[in-house]
């Protein structure tokens, strides 16, 4: 039969042990694991900027925490996907150049 397990990096164990191969291929595989994550950050930044959105329209007696809270998420979610986008490239630069196992 054949192996139906997912490739690529699932969980930190795979990332540790892609990190220890050190070879072009699993750094392309990091980077792609760092884009996903990127993109993730992306779509939570835009969860929490519409969220902050609707809490402006609120009646609730909490709605300026509620929106100071998720502002504050906004920022922070669009520097990680910053941060993982850069940690993406530079695999994909580290994959560009021979191994130095």
């Amino acid at each position: 039969g054949q192996d139906h397990t997912p490739t690529g990096i699932q969980n930190t164990d795979d990332l540790m042990q892609a990190i220890q191969a050190n070879t072009p291929e699993k750094h392309l595989e990091i980077a792609t694991y760092y884009r996903a994550k990127a993109a993730d950050e992306k779509k939570q930044t835009e969860d929490h900027r519409k969220m902050s959105h609707t809490y402006l329209g609120s009646k609730a007696l909490y709605h300026q925490a509620m929106m100071e809270h998720c502002d504050k998420l906004v920022t922070l979610h669009k520097k990680l996907a910053v941060e993982y986008k850069a940690l993406a490239a530079e695999h994909e630069a580290a994959a560009r150049k021979p191994s130095k196992q």
